[in-house]
């Protein structure tokens, strides 16, 4: 009577844990179906990412970045967009109501142009630079126009 007990139960865990691994299977399926769902949008969502950075940078092209690599500057873009905001005394609008005038946006559109957006919380503007870069290795900036908005 004991054995036939112990059989039964022993049948009834095997057939729990079957069920169990069964049940665990199906799970582990499902999460790898919505991991390769989630795989394939994150290559799409990447795709149309370089899209946009080309929409974005159309102006300032590959062959600009030639050439400030060509100078030995690895990173042109933050190179140049930190010399800019280094010399906040080129925005030609002056701070009110006690703000401090600052670059707040920066696109580079060749090897010698730029647009800046600049604010200080209550007016803001927007400048077209030409900039060089001298032999010291630093960059010259010319405000070429600027329009208050």
């Amino acid at each position: 009577m004991k054995t036939l007990y112990l059989c039964v139960m022993a049948l009834l865990i095997m057939g729990c844990s079957n069920s169990t691994q069964e049940e665990l299977q199906l799970e582990i399926d499902e999460l790898q179906k919505k991991n390769e769902v989630l795989n394939t949008r994150v290559r799409e969502l990447e795709m149309n990412n370089e899209l946009i950075q080309k929409e974005l940078t159309y102006w300032y092209d590959d062959y600009d970045e030639i050439y400030f690599k060509s100078k030995g500057i690895e990173n042109p873009v933050e190179f140049v967009d930190s010399s800019l905001r280094a010399a906040p005394e080129l925005i030609p609008l002056k701070a009110v109501l006690g703000g401090t005038m600052h670059f707040s946006k920066i696109q580079l559109l060749s090897k010698c142009w730029l647009i800046a957006d600049y604010e200080d919380g209550h007016i803001l503007g927007r400048s077209l630079y030409e900039f060089e870069l001298q032999e010291n290795g630093k960059l010259k900036f010319k405000l070429i126009q600027s329009i208050k908005d």
